[in-house]
């Protein structure tokens, strides 16, 4: 009789131990794509706290390049872009803006043209504007000066801002995921934000932005005409508004906010998706201050 109670005083010890509340795992990776019909813009929107709070991811810098198709000085730009990524491999995101009458359709130089609203209003918003191309904002930090601006004109000094971004620390983590709905024609894709320390007292946007790489086509380069330039990082659209979407729930440790959006803005009969790239980067959406504070890149397909 006693062998057999303890017996059953075992089991149950076991069966308790076995029914213990565990609560919710850390994500570290953005809920699965969902297809459906379609649909453009952000579809849904959560957030809740996470049990334990993930380290803190490395720092990635996000450098926004203003450039045109006339411009003779940009392809220096473009080096320099070009260089800083492979110089800094997996840390660096980046955009070429064009705008204004830089790439104007008429020109035989730029028969594809590059313009977008959103470089134009990214321009006007953030002070790029005013400094002349080639320039460049990396992590859209202000760096004073005359023009009172966020842009950098000299491309040989880009690497040394991108240095100074890269030895920052980040409060959020962003795991981003992107997939092409060829039956929809639209782009899924799914953001997580991962917040590692509070941020209460920042006002924080996210951007989507849609880039591509390897576009051959016209490029004034000191005076001469180049028909096969490659021409990479193009921006070619967005999902959100040029200023982002405002990231409402309170910006406290283990925080995090999950988005999902659906894109038909992809033009599929100009572009190539293969070459397609999804930005998603947090900004401090302040007066005057606007720090990218993270960034996160997938192929659309």
């Amino acid at each position: 009789m006693k062998k057999g109670f303890g017996l059953i005083v075992l089991a149950a010890i076991i069966v308790l131990n076995g029914c213990k509340e565990i609560g919710p795992p850390i994500v570290l990776k953005a809920p699965p794509i969902v297809k459906g019909s379609k649909q453009s813009g952000l579809i849904a929107d959560s957030n809740y706290i996470e049990t334990s709070i993930p380290t803190a991811d490395a720092k990635r810098v996000m450098m926004e390049e203003f450039s045109g198709q006339n411009c003779p000085n940009c392809p220096m730009g473009h080096i320099a872009v070009d260089q800083i990524i492979a110089a800094n491999s997996g840390k660096i995101s980046a955009a070429t803006l064009h705008s204004a009458f830089f790439a104007p359709q008429s020109d035989p130089i730029a028969p594809v043209d590059f313009r977008t609203t959103f470089a134009t209003d990214i321009i006007n918003t953030y002070g790029a504007g005013a400094v002349g191309i080639p320039c460049a904002m990396i992590d859209r930090v202000f760096v004073g000066g005359t023009t009172n601006s966020t842009a950098i004109l000299t491309p040989s000094t880009w690497s040394s801002f991108v240095a100074t971004e890269l030895a920052k620390t980040s409060y959020v983590n962003i795991v981003l995921n992107s997939s092409w709905d060829a039956s929809a024609s639209q782009d899924s894709v799914t953001v997580a934000l991962h917040f590692t320390s509070a941020s209460t007292a920042d006002s924080l946007n996210l951007s989507l932005m849609i880039t591509e790489d390897n576009i051959v086509a016209g490029q004034d380069s000191m005076g001469i005409t180049l028909p096969n330039h490659r021409h990479n990082h193009i921006l070619r659209t967005m999902i959100t508004p040029s200023t982002g979407i405002k990231i409402t729930p309170s910006k406290v440790a283990g925080r995090v906010v999950l988005y999902k959006f659906r894109s038909t803005v992809i033009d599929i009969t100009k572009w190539n998706l293969s070459n397609l790239k999804v930005i998603a980067f947090v900004h401090k959406q302040n007066s005057g201050v606007y720090d990218i504070m993270q960034v996160a890149e997938s192929k659309v397909q």
